[in-house]
């Protein structure tokens, strides 16, 4: 499984940014010099692991809306493979802008179509045949007669719904209990407007690959005491504590309400903002204030700056972190995709 955090910002000073670039250079010499290599060495170890769990698991791909690629990444005539969700799609860009998806393999003779294949119009050109698939419905627009003498306009590939939305592209998944697939989404993912309208500047992505059920992540978030424990001390030497203040609920709770109750107005105004991303039954609605101490000659002193985060579950597979500080406010756009089962 691939999860993504892109990083957008917005009224960030130019002091955080160096107080980044001083935090990076000076972790940098601590990995280098006094722990070198430790999260590799454990994050290998832990992909390498073959654990089956003891009970059983829920079905390995749910259904929703999952990130393929970033938006900038797919460039007009230029296919891209996405191997994901036990699936293998081919993702272009047509003359007309869009982006499409497709099954990746051609049914002919199996060519991969993202391999060597081309762009035409807003179709997908095999580079074995040359056979061109639409990318709206799939159909062969090659008339032509093949050996067994029916029309090549009979063929078709499978094309997936998808949506461009907040720099990212995104397929809908969603398999009937009959094993076919639903083509008519039951829900979208809402826009965030500081993205769409270009008003936040984008900071770059994180990348993970992870051995785990998805299921796994957004329950980690419904646990929200867990960072009162887990995440309550930096790892390594520097004696930096984190202190939280979670509440968690989901959409449909019928108390969903207490969690916007707050007696401070900037924080108050802060989650009712984030409000408008709630909708039932596929969110869910976190918030947690974030402050650290440091340990000096025995002392814990309290560092002068607080962090108020609100993060929205979308369904299985997004989740919109946003945050603010003294420095500044923002959101991180967190995606999770499943490669194929438990992975």
């Amino acid at each position: 499984m691939c999860i993504r955090d892109s990083f957008n910002t917005g009224e960030v000073e130019i002091m955080f940014e160096y107080l980044i670039v001083v935090f990076a250079v000076f972790y940098f010499i601590y990995c280098k010099w006094f722990n070198p290599y430790r999260y590799t060495r454990d994050l290998d170890a832990s992909l390498k692991s073959k654990r089956k769990p003891p009970h059983r698991t829920p079905p390995p791909f749910p259904n929703g809306w999952f990130q393929l690629f970033n938006s900038k990444e797919v460039k007009k005539g230029e296919p891209k493979l996405s191997e994901c969700l036990g699936q293998q799609f081919v993702v272009f860009r047509g003359e007309d802008g869009k982006a499409y998806v497709t099954a990746a393999i051609c049914p002919h003779l199996g060519a991969n179509l993202a391999i060597y294949g081309e762009v035409e119009g807003n179709c997908i050109k095999c580079p074995f045949h040359g056979w061109k698939y639409d990318g709206n419905t799939g159909v062969c627009v090659n008339h032509k007669r093949m050996e067994d003498n029916r029309k090549t306009s009979e063929v078709k590939i499978t094309t997936w719904t998808s949506i461009e939305r907040n720099n990212m592209i995104l397929v809908w998944h969603c398999i009937s209990p009959d094993g076919t697939y639903n083509h008519e989404p039951s829900w979208y993912p809402k826009e965030i407007p500081e993205i769409e309208n270009n008003l936040w500047s984008y900071r770059g992505i994180t990348s993970h690959k992870i051995q785990a059920h998805i299921q796994d992540i957004p329950e980690n978030i419904a646990d929200a005491r867990h960072f009162l424990y887990v995440h309550k001390m930096t790892p390594g030497t520097i004696p930096l504590y984190h202190h939280w203040k979670p509440k968690w609920k989901a959409s449909y709770d019928p108390l969903i309400q207490t969690i916007f109750e707050d007696e401070e107005m900037h924080v108050k105004e802060f989650k009712e903002k984030q409000k408008k991303f709630l909708e039932v039954p596929h969110t869910s609605f976190l918030y947690f204030r974030q402050w650290s101490t440091i340990n000096v000659f025995g002392y814990k002193l309290k560092l002068p700056f607080n962090l108020d985060l609100v993060g929205i579950q979308v369904g299985p597979g997004l989740v919109y972190l946003f945050f603010q500080t003294e420095f500044g406010k923002g959101v991180f756009v967190q995606s999770l995709t499943p490669y194929s089962a438990l992975i």
